[in-house]
């Protein structure tokens, strides 16, 4: 495995990936601009200088930044027509907010671990090498910051854009378009981990989006199961319902 290992050149060293790990020398935001166009846009060339061994901290943390404005986005939106404009509802709903934000939060990042075992477990099952966990959820955490923030700006295109009866047909397609795209992100950052082959990687990563998928459907705002289990949450908090 290719752990920590600076990648040489002719004349000059190339610093690690990824550059979020960096950012105290890159800037702060200038490195996730980096991060995110190196993991999404460049898997090959960035997970052949990856940090493997860099812990769990920094891909946390960035996926919390992440998760933590595209959760104020939704949360704003979903808000605001409920809002009479008085003292007590914005209270109400400013504590509601708050609330669902954290268990945005805590959910996605817990996602990430639960995903990454799902990873794991699917490539010891099909005997491809000596994986490494934290390798494995560091990839899987910098790889979604994009797409967690591509679906919801897309997701609030489509509802302000399109009929509601299109919303959720559109955005589960949207949703699939992205998971494709994530997962082939991953499969080409744990070809990098190991010689395994790539089917195999493509195979275990498929398996894990399976059940991502359908786990997130279930819990989906727009799943009439997910919408009642987030409406009674959202009403036990602020004694509003959403808007139907």
């Amino acid at each position: 495995m290719n752990l920590d290992a600076e990648i040489k050149g002719d004349e000059e060293t190339l610093p690690l990936e990824p550059a979020w790990e960096r950012r105290g020398e890159v800037g702060f935001f200038k490195s996730i601009f980096l991060t995110i166009k190196g993991v999404m846009f460049r898997p090959s060339e960035t997970f052949s200088r990856f940090r493997w061994d860099g812990g769990y901290w920094n891909p946390t943390l960035l996926c919390l930044l992440g998760c933590g404005i595209s959760g104020i986005w939704v949360l704003s939106y979903l808000a605001v027509p409920i809002i009479d404009w008085n003292l007590t509802a914005v209270l109400a709903t400013l504590v509601g907010q708050l609330l669902g934000l954290f268990i945005g939060m805590v959910t996605t990042v817990s996602s990430r671990f639960l995903f990454s075992g799902a990873v794991l477990g699917a490539l010891y099952a099909l005997r491809s090498g000596n994986f490494s966990y934290q390798g494995i959820f560091r990839v899987v955490t910098y790889t979604s910051v994009l797409i967690n923030f591509l679906n919801v700006i897309l997701g609030l295109a489509i509802c302000g854009a399109l009929p509601k009866s299109l919303w959720g047909p559109v955005q589960s397609v949207v949703l699939i378009l992205l998971m494709i795209w994530q997962g082939c992100c991953i499969t080409i950052g744990l070809s990098k981990t190991s010689i395994t082959s790539l089917w195999k990687s493509a195979t275990a990563v498929l398996f894990s989006m399976f059940l991502a998928y359908g786990s997130v459907e279930i819990v989906s705002f727009n799943n009439p199961i997910g919408r009642k289990i987030w409406d009674g949450i959202y009403h036990g908090i602020t004694g509003n319902h959403f808007p139907s």
